[in-house]
């Protein structure tokens, strides 16, 4: 299962890479500092790169119970069997084991896939006082 970026947020990186390339492109047109030569269009050319990663590799997958997070410079892997606690507090969700720590912010999710992924949260083995997207009926005697 993949979850992907929201359309925002990838847009954002391809306008912010477009800006500061255009600013590069203008620079070394009207002879400018050198800064405004190579600072902004090497700053174009890295922003293209993340827009692009971003789009090859989606935010999350899920697969044979391994949640891969793909943040360019800093992928991480966790095993779903391992967790201890998840926790959801405002825009992100942090899972916790016993020696790692992984946070996944909610606004970089796109819509039609937050749904999906909350419904994976509630599907794991933990208590429900431990995740907080399990819903259980509390039975009244």
């Amino acid at each position: 299962m993949t979850i992907r970026y929201s359309k925002k947020h990838l847009r954002k990186d391809l306008l912010m890479g477009s800006v500061y390339l255009i600013c590069g492109v203008a620079g070394i047109i009207f002879d400018s500092g050198i800064f405004l030569k190579y600072g902004f269009t090497a700053l174009g050319v890295f922003y293209y790169g993340f827009y692009f990663y971003k789009v090859k590799f989606q935010y999350l997958e899920l697969e044979d119970q391994i949640l891969t997070c793909n943040i360019p410079g800093n992928k991480k892997e966790i095993d779903l069997t391992k967790f201890t606690r998840i926790k959801k507090i405002a825009d992100e969700i942090t899972f916790l084991t016993l020696h790692e720590k992984l946070v996944i912010r909610t606004d970089l999710i796109a819509r039609e896939d937050l749904p999906v992924l909350k419904d994976a949260l509630a599907s794991l083995e933990l208590e429900p006082i431990k995740n907080p997207f399990k819903k259980e009926i509390i039975k009244t005697i």
